[in-house]
């Protein structure tokens, strides 16, 4: 068997498991004719059909050895590329789709609209989630209720049953596939009726996403980021509703980028000291020559933890100076090795040893070196994409997690892109979520292509807690927005004016206001509904910031400014409406409004015209009127190792505690922080606590549904005294089809107390009244059961 035929086999073997004797042709529509055929097309042969594909698939694999792979495939024209027919996949039908992954997602579309995405971190507040198989089938169940609950569809009501349900593969290695394939259609179909099971590959997922919102007629679609099973850097030409893959061009930068990662101290967290010390005694024993390759697992370094280090590299990375020594090494790190990118040269390690300012050095290089790479292999393949006789196409797109690195993204734009002659000049688009939070969109996009541009940066969730909303305002006293006088009042807060004078008791300047109103952002970027707020005229402003977070000191925020400032900040309209770019601001900008840029003087800002988001466009132009700028700092609202706020209830609890938050808007609602604020609970909250908040979560939600339907029913209550009774009471309940345990009272003493809502509640029926009473026997006080309809409009 050739290589190049091994690879194609790779890549193709969750759906294509036949011989192979050669290569596969690149020719179009090969994800599209494979997609058009479903792994098997009866729900109900989902155990049998869907178990014998994996299985297959690993044995296929396993036979063919199981070292890891990187595809490999010069960029070619597919056969029949440009021919006039359109595109064979559907233009109507509902869809699901499952990423079971780090940043675990599901999305919901109908005739390729998509109605909303849930992000797994987000419900279970757990950064980066990636449901563990023991956890998987409680996780994934409680999450598609949410998405069956609580999903938002503008025209109709949400689909209960699915036309197609699709699962976007990731691992790298096929052999050591984990089990969450063979699981998932199990799962939802306790949920939802699926009628067609599909895999979607992990690139093609990324590539779809972002061409299909770009509104580019056509363009070159780069993917690329550390894994995926089709490979690790892929090329694709969009064009209308149909997708071509050129070619698998096999760089691994992502994974080399954050490798180098592990050797700063200041960017892991990690303590390297006695790593070093070890190393470093072998280096002299051993005399490394300079480009020798260690494995950094064999003297302990780690990438434990990694998820978070890429943003942090790049900022940190200003920090650094240039050293030629470590640039050529990280050169021919980058460019030259052929081995892992877990094999790193020694004498950059010895490097980050000797010192933090060679730490920095490392840093500096593997920015600057990524960089300068990614622009060489832009160029490279725009000039081969030309040759090959392939028409210019109008943009240029960039997808998978590398494409945030919005520096690259900047110099793309400024070097490439606007260097090229006038009638060959491209745009660059990157979409709001290139990493893997958005491949359920590419997944659904894979299916059926949407028939027109949507937005997408708000697709996600209103608050689970909304309905205790009016709770909240009653207890805080909380201050009707409009009666105050709107986004008038606000940006009067945000700059210092006559509405913060007149409150007393502060000591800044100017505030910080959390905001969180309407859908969530979808994404890694908070863009104005889940943000903290502030005006950027000092320095002093953007370390409370960072401060209020818990982050380094380094750590830039992000400007969100008008699109009719643009001009003034930059010099230049650069439009970035998702925070995908970061160019130079103007030097006399600057001087009055220090905080917008980070230390390189750059800007991650977001560009707010009317028609992306009218309120938060209306509230800069307002400040604007009292600054001089239409802009702000945002940064997203969050805690320290804490995924983007939805809760208003955690939203309140961070104003209650955190000495630097001043206010927070929950939708319509002004909440002022406490005179005395309160000391901060320790941070880091254990798994179990997010799973019940998340069961507690559901159990809210089907109570107000309830109501909502009309119907008439029980209510068990237990008082919050139940809270502190430290009493083992744990209920099991059936509520609505579907087993969700619902913690009444504490946890087993080994464990915290979990706070819930006062007074909790479950909905039950007459006959489960008394096996819930027996549940509860030796909580006290005792739980009452009362009935509830909605036509009686009692009080619960």
């Amino acid at each position: 068997m050739s290589l190049g035929c091994r690879s194609s086999c790779f890549t193709f073997l969750y759906l294509v498991l036949v011989q192979c004797d050669r290569a596969y042709p690149l020719i179009p529509h090969l994800a599209l004719e494979r997609l058009q055929k479903p792994v098997f097309g009866n729900s109900s042969a989902v155990s049998a059909a869907w178990q014998a594909q994996i299985i297959g698939a690993k044995r296929r694999a396993l036979k063919a050895g199981s070292s890891p792979w990187r595809p490999h495939s010069p960029l070619a024209v597919p056969t029949g590329f440009g021919a006039a027919e359109e595109s064979e996949l559907p233009r109507t039908g509902t869809a699901l789709v499952i990423y079971p992954a780090h940043d675990s997602s599901v999305a919901v579309s109908v005739d390729g609209h998509i109605q909303c995405v849930l992000e797994l971190e987000r419900l279970f507040a757990r950064r980066y989630f990636w449901p563990t198989l023991e956890e998987e089938r409680k996780v994934w169940r409680m999450a598609l209720h949410f998405v069956r609950d609580r999903c938002y569809c503008e025209t109709q009501p949400c689909p209960t049953s699915f036309d197609y349900g699709a699962v976007v593969l990731f691992s790298a290695d096929p052999s050591t596939d984990r089990a969450e394939y063979s699981q998932l259609p199990r799962i939802v179909e306790d949920v939802f009726e699926v009628r067609q099971w599909r895999l979607v590959d992990h690139h093609e997922a990324h590539a779809r996403m972002s061409f299909h919102d770009s509104r580019f007629s056509s363009a070159l679609v780069v993917s690329f980021d550390g894994s995926g099973n089709d490979g690790t850097f892929n090329v694709y030409f969009g064009s209308g509703r149909q997708l071509y893959r050129l070619g698998q061009l096999g760089f691994q930068l992502g994974f080399r980028y954050i490798t180098l990662a592990a050797f700063l101290t200041e960017i892991s967290q990690h303590n390297l000291d006695i790593h070093c010390k070890n190393f470093t005694e072998i280096a002299e024993a051993k005399s490394f020559a300079p480009q020798s390759l260690v494995n950094l697992h064999d003297y302990k370094f780690t990438l434990l933890d990694h998820e978070g280090w890429a943003g942090k590299m790049m900022a940190y990375a200003a920090l650094g100076p240039r050293s030629a020594e470590m640039d050529e090494l990280v050169r021919w790190y980058y460019r030259n090795s052929s081995a892992g990118s877990d094999y790193v040269p020694a004498e950059l390690i010895l490097g980050a040893c000797a010192s933090l300012e060679g730490q920095r050095a490392i840093a500096a290089a593997a920015q600057a070196e990524f960089e300068d790479y990614v622009l060489d292999l832009v160029r490279a393949i725009i000039q081969e994409v030309s040759d090959l006789g392939i028409p210019d196409p109008e943009g240029l797109v960039l997808s998978g997690g590398c494409a945030l690195n919005v520096r690259t993204n900047q110099r793309i734009l400024d070097e490439v892109l606007e260097t090229r002659a006038p009638d060959k000049q491209m745009g660059l688009h990157v979409t709001a979520a290139p990493n893997d939070s958005g491949v359920t969109v590419g997944g659904s996009w894979a299916i059926v292509p949407p028939n027109q541009w949507q937005p997408l940066q708000y697709i996600g969730f209103h608050l689970w807690d909304t309905p205790f909303l009016p709770d909240h305002v009653k207890t805080w006293d909380a201050k009707n927005f409009y009666s105050l006088g709107g986004v008038e009042y606000l940006a009067d807060l945000l700059s210092g004016g006559p509405a913060w004078l007149a409150e007393r008791g502060h000591q800044a300047a100017t505030p910080i206001i959390g905001i969180v109103r309407d859908r969530q952002e979808f994404g890694p970027r908070a863009l104005g509904h889940r943000s903290l707020l502030a005006v950027p005229n000092s320095v002093e402003i953007r370390d409370r910031m960072n401060r209020l977070k818990f982050r380094q000191w380094f750590r830039p925020v992000a400007p969100m400014i008008a699109e009719e400032a643009l001009e003034e900040v930059f010099g230049r309209t650069v439009k970035s409406t998702y925070m995908s770019m970061a160019p130079k601001v103007r030097p006399e900008v600057l001087a009055k409004f220090p905080a917008l840029s980070h230390l390189d003087g750059t800007a991650r800002h977001q560009s707010v015209s009317r028609e992306d988001e009218p309120w938060i466009h209306a509230l800069l132009l307002a400040v604007g009127r009292r600054i001089g700028l239409a802009a702000l700092i945002n940064t997203s609202f969050n805690t320290k190792g804490k995924p983007i706020i939805n809760r208003a209830e955690d939203c309140l609890k961070m104003l209650e505690e955190m000495p630097d938050l001043d206010y927070v808007l929950i939708e319509d609602w002004l909440f002022r922080a406490p005179a005395t604020k309160v000391k901060p609970t320790a941070p880091d909250v254990p798994t179990h606590f997010t799973q019940a908040a998340a069961a507690r979560d559901s159990v809210v939600s089907n109570f107000f549904n309830f109501l909502h339907s009309g119907r008439s029913g029980y209510v068990l209550l237990c008082p919050s005294a139940v809270h502190e009774a430290r009493a083992e009471c744990v209920l099991k309940v059936t509520c609505f089809a579907y087993d969700v345990d619902v913690p009444v009272g504490l946890l087993p003493h080994t464990q915290p107390c979990l706070p819930l809502f006062a007074p909790a509640f479950v909905l039950t029926s007459r006959d489960a009244t008394t096996s819930l009473r027996r549940g509860c026997e030796h909580c006290t006080p005792q739980p009452r059961v009362r009935p509830y309809s909605l036509e009686a409009s009692q009080p619960f």
